[in-house]
């Protein structure tokens, strides 16, 4: 069983050593370290921002960040999701250990079961970025109902999930 559970001091320095295969570390556009770091000098500015490990059973599997902002960048100008509070995947990796397993599909759902709570507030959507090469993220998030968008930075593509859509397992 997949949970999302705080990071804390009894868990970080499982999460901090996560790893990625070689061939993947050029999707990383940051440590999980960093995006902790990130989450502190977000919540110290008023931006929701939430680390998260992911247990399978009582083991660290990976690590999960999202934010609860609004999507005001001039990128999103004339989108419809243009100026809404939105649940933000900011950094998602599970450990080379435990990937090829179905624990990435298994998170994004329990994922979206939490953000359905709306722990930080109203929003209809999730969006998030990804290497515009990793085929399996791209598979992996258009399996569990998340749409690519037009928006391209940094040789990531923006995806974009309804909250009200059901995904069926």
């Amino acid at each position: 069983m997949i949970t999302l559970k705080s990071v804390n001091a009894n868990n970080i320095n499982d999460i901090i050593e996560l790893e990625v295969n070689e061939n993947q570390e050029k999707f990383l556009e940051t440590s999980v370290l960093k995006s902790i770091g990130d989450a502190l000098e977000m919540n110290m500015d008023g931006t929701p921002a939430v680390p998260l490990a992911i247990y399978k059973d009582t083991k660290i599997i990976g690590f999960i960040m999202y934010i609860y902002d609004v999507l005001d960048h001039e990128d999103f100008q004339g989108k419809e999701f243009y100026n809404q509070n939105t649940y933000f995947i900011w950094h998602f990796v599970i450990d080379k250990r435990f990937q090829g397993l179905g624990y990435g599909r298994d998170t994004l759902v329990e994922f979206d079961k939490l953000i359905k709570t709306y722990p930080n507030g109203p929003s209809d959507n999730i969006v998030l970025f990804f290497h515009s090469d990793n085929e399996i993220a791209r598979n992996l998030y258009r399996l569990l109902g998340y749409k690519e968008t037009s928006i391209t930075m940094d040789n990531s593509t923006m995806l974009i999930k309804k909250l009200n859509e059901t995904f069926t397992e």
